[in-house]
């Protein structure tokens, strides 16, 4: 069973959102065995870090 900080929604800011997927680049280089994990979850982080540079204009 999940606890309350793994269920989220969790609400991230862009700049958080960006840490985030350089982090997972970083570790996907490292380890590319850890891309194919959780792939559904790795792209929906991907395409909130999209939108919220979009929204931003960045």
């Amino acid at each position: 069973m999940l606890d309350a900080d793994e269920r989220g929604p969790w609400l991230l800011s862009p700049v958080q959102l960006d840490v985030l997927t350089r982090a997972m680049d970083f570790r996907y280089a490292a380890l590319p065995s850890a891309s194919r994990q959780h792939p559904g979850f790795d792209a929906e982080i991907r395409d909130a870090h999209a939108r919220s540079r979009r929204a931003h204009g960045a």
